[in-house]
């Protein structure tokens, strides 16, 4: 048997006791406190046969009272119909055992076999009593048959659990809630043509069947329940989706269009767009509403779009995946708002028009002016010459100064940059040319015929004053002509042996 399967359980969790959602985070006197081990209990892929998984559930009483504990599948597929839950759920080949920590099964196992798919059916399942300031842990088993064949590759399921206190709720149905749940403009029973009596809690259609009770009491509160998505419009652009919760909660649409991307831990589940949170404001069992309208806009044209309705009181339940498809541009009327309009094509830029010349006016003459052309020009008075005569010596004045200031900054940096030559480094640089170029002319001078003792007096003269200079001035550069006249030196040594011995040669021979 091939067993690479993929298949997929996932479940969220909601907890109730005496009517009212209870946070699990919350620990004061005078509350049934739920806790689960994980948010979701149950999210599992590539889920085998012969796979087992346990969750806890941790119930914490501290009521001043003895509590019965109950828990309850809802939202499972085509949830609340069980007759529309497909032949090939996962649920119906998945196995469910829940029982105390410690002690023996409640619900399935040793107490018989109980498919997923059953536990769907059984609606509310009593578990315990828990007495007053104590805990009781519970744990919730599903596991896969090893004897699964491949029938069940790729298959999945999915619900939700509420846990709580039983017999603490009475019961309010859609069909006598004081809502026009189906928006036909009839509200509940008798008025409602779908209510078939007070208890029925579907205005549209007859009443699912009543799942047996797993317990006494009065029965768990329902959980939040999505029912109805609808799209109301569909434009080319828009879409107005709507749908109906069993009891006050929030709004939002979850769409992308991309089917099959559901993902329980993604802030919008695996979709990649979302509309705003709605009917929000706390608390929402008072603020929020049974029946939703949110408007998507902005969409594209002749596109299909799948999307799932999202509310939540605490937590959140998000719907079974729905899809629409816009229309193309004008076929149809917007739901909201205008079409979208292509932009106009660019009006070209009228020519600017050319200011008219401005009217000449005849200026003011002011003593002291030129005058206007054709006109005599008007005499200076004696003061006015000399105040004329000091504006340009002081015009003179300011240009020498000038001149002068530039020819010392430029003498300045003609001496910085002949004493820049004379730095350390530049004073060794140019001392050690020098000293080759000597070294060289010296070598080249003692081809004259001179005396043998000179000449090595000389090598080593010169060979000193090199070493001296470069102690004095710690210049690295002189070491090349000092190796040179090392290298003459060592030279003229080995010539004047060789000399010496050729010259013995000659006197043996003699005799």
């Amino acid at each position: 048997m091939n067993k690479t399967f993929k298949t997929i359980l996932i479940t969220s969790i909601a907890v109730f006791s005496a009517g009212l959602l209870v946070s699990p985070a919350c620990a004061t006197t005078g509350i049934l406190e739920i806790n689960f081990q994980k948010d979701p209990l149950f999210g599992e892929t590539n889920f085998m046969p012969g796979d087992t998984i346990t969750k806890w559930v941790e119930v914490i009483n501290n009521t001043g009272g003895t509590k019965s504990i109950a828990t309850e599948a809802i939202n499972w597929p085509n949830f609340p119909d069980y007759g529309a839950i497909p032949n090939n759920d996962l649920s119906r080949a998945l196995l469910i055992a829940i029982s105390e920590q410690g002690g023996s099964d409640l619900y399935g196992g040793t107490t018989g076999e109980k498919t997923l798919f059953q536990f769907y059916q059984n609606g509310e399942t009593y578990l315990s009593d828990v007495a007053n300031s104590t805990t009781t842990y519970y744990d919730f088993q599903i596991s896969f048959p090893s004897e699964k064949g491949n029938d069940w590759q790729s298959k999945t399921t999915g619900f939700d659990i509420i846990v709580g206190s039983q017999g603490e709720y009475t019961p309010t149905y859609a069909c006598n809630d004081g809502i026009d749940n189906d928006g036909d403009g009839e509200i509940d029973y008798p008025d409602d043509p779908g209510c078939d009596s007070p208890t029925d809690d579907d205005e549209v259609d007859s009443a699912p069947p009543t799942p047996p009770g797993g317990g006494g009491g009065g029965g768990l509160p329902p959980g939040l329940t999505i029912r109805y998505e609808d799209t109301t419009c569909i434009g080319p652009c828009d879409a107005i989706i709507h749908w109906l919760t069993s009891y006050n909660a929030t709004s939002r649409v979850v769409y992308g269009t991309e089917s099959g991307t559901f993902d329980l831990n993604h802030p919008n589940y695996g979709y990649p767009s979302t509309t705003l949170e709605t009917d929000n404001i706390p608390p929402i069992n008072e603020n929020g509403t049974t029946s939703h309208t949110v408007i998507l806009t902005g969409l594209a044209t002749s596109t299909t779009y799948y999307f799932r309705c999202v509310s939540h009181a605490s937590p959140a339940t998000v719907g079974f995946e729905h899809s629409f498809t816009t229309l193309a541009l004008g076929e149809g009327d917007p739901c909201c708002g205008e079409l979208p309009t292509p932009p106009a094509p660019p009006t070209p830029p009228t020519p600017p028009i050319p200011p008219s010349p401005p009217i000449a006016e005849a200026p003011p003459i002011i003593e002291g002016t030129p005058a206007l052309p054709g006109e005599a020009p008007a005499e200076l008075t004696d003061e006015e010459k000399i105040e004329e005569i000091e504006e340009k010596i002081k015009e003179l004045e300011a240009a020498i100064t000038q001149v002068e200031e530039e020819s010392e900054s430029n003498l300045d940096k003609f001496l910085a940059a002949i004493g820049g030559l004379f730095d350390i480094e530049n004073s060794c640089l140019i001392l050690t040319i020098l000293a080759i170029i000597l070294t060289v002319l010296f070598i080249l001078s003692r081809k004259k015929k001179r005396e043998e003792e000179k000449k090595y007096m000389d090598l080593i003269v010169v060979l000193l004053v090199l070493i001296i200079l470069a102690l004095l001035f710690k210049c690295l550069y002189l070491i090349i002509p000092i190796l040179l006249l090392i290298g003459v030196l060592i030279y003229e040594i080995l010539k004047k042996k060789k000399k010496k011995k050729g010259e013995f040669i000659v006197e043996e021979n003699r005799f």
